[in-house]
């Protein structure tokens, strides 16, 4: 199972987009686990996902995200997915 972590400014707006990505993944029959985090818990937690996600509200922080975790796909949201909240475009 491979676990994809969006990390956002408090974890709040983005579990909405968090639980459009698991209703999509079940439908597909993906083998994914998705969470949303505070950005505060990327030296905890980053290590321990295989695709990282940086909300739109929080892009200033990618390149410390690539500095931190340099092995880690990281990618930030496009404003429009996010904004639509379309967990199928992730």
């Amino acid at each position: 199972m491979k676990r994809i972590y969006i990390f956002c400014a408090q974890g709040v707006s983005t579990s909405i987009l968090v639980n459009c990505m698991k209703r999509y993944i079940s439908q597909e029959g993906y083998n994914y686990e998705v969470y949303a985090y505070p950005i505060l818990k990327i030296n905890e937690l980053g290590k321990y996902a295989d695709y990282i996600f940086i909300a739109t509200q929080i892009k200033h922080d990618l390149y410390r995200v690539k500095e931190l975790l340099p092995e880690k796909p990281i990618e930030v949201i496009d404003p429009f997915v996010y904004g639509q909240m379309n967990g199928q475009e992730l």
